[in-house]
């Protein structure tokens, strides 16, 4: 029999957030990534609502949680996370988060250092390393007059043709995706570079002191090696499937309570 998962909301001064919660034991917070909410963790809490208590909130802007009133930051995020655990009274938590959700987690660890008992990282971004190209694409795919999705949509019978329809589809079906996640958007591609810029982590990551594990498909990618290289606890793990994650946090939270 799975886990109840229980389905809560809560008044704070940003909005109302919306959070699942399942379990009993120690406490585990997992950040869900962009494009997504914290049902994206419903696999994770059949595993480990055995052993832990588990909280999923979805950040605010993000699926059930109120859409974002103020002008949207990682900084703004982690401060509502802030008033989450208080209210909740988590004194100590293990952080989980996968790529944005990392980012504000990475953050929050940061900013509350000594609530955080350990932190994993799932394909973490928001380091230094972020591409100006993919920025300044997204930033063309959501212009006001859409001239390049229309075109896209033109060229994509004589694209097939060619061999380039998945290609050109995969770009009209991110662009959907984009439209359909205005916090998602607001965050990573409607800010001003130097907005976004300010909030890249970088040397920072050297001041985490809690046991980090670092989790992604390709370790050697930049944020992935970047976050390894400046977290002083950093252990690196490469995962193929889900599975080998929910195993691996497991294995590793073990650990840090033995």
């Amino acid at each position: 029999m799975g886990s109840v998962v229980r389905n809560s909301r809560l008044r704070l001064n940003q909005g109302q957030i919306f959070w699942r919660e399942t379990g009993q034991g120690e406490a585990i917070a997992f950040i869900h990534r962009e494009y997504s909410d914290g049902s994206q963790w419903l696999d994770f809490f059949e595993s480990f609502g055995k052993d832990y208590h588990c909280f999923a909130p979805d950040l605010m802007g993000f699926g059930d949680s109120d859409p974002a009133a103020s002008p949207q930051s990682i900084q703004w995020q982690s401060e509502i996370l802030a008033a989450f655990f208080n209210h909740l009274n988590l004194k100590k938590i293990y952080l989980i988060g996968d790529s944005l959700g990392a980012w504000v987690a990475a953050r929050h660890t940061l900013d509350y250092p000594d609530q955080i008992q350990g932190l994993i990282l799932l394909a973490p971004i928001g380091f230094e390393a972020q591409s100006k190209a993919d920025y300044l694409f997204a930033k063309l795919l959501l212009l006001p007059i859409p001239i390049l999705p229309w075109l896209l949509k033109i060229l994509f019978p004589l694209g097939r043709l060619i061999g380039l329809g998945q290609q050109i589809q995969k770009v009209l079906n991110y662009r959907q995706q984009l439209l359909a996640s205005p916090a998602s958007r607001r965050l990573l591609f409607q800010r001003h570079a130097s907005e976004i810029q300010a909030e890249y982590l970088g040397h920072d990551l050297s001041q985490i002191t809690a046991p980090t594990l670092i989790l992604s498909d390709n370790p050697n990618t930049d944020q992935a090696r970047l976050y390894a290289q400046r977290v002083r606890q950093a252990q690196v793990m490469t995962i193929e499937h889900q599975s080998e994650a929910i195993a691996l946090i497991r294995d590793w939270l073990q650990q840090q309570r033995s």
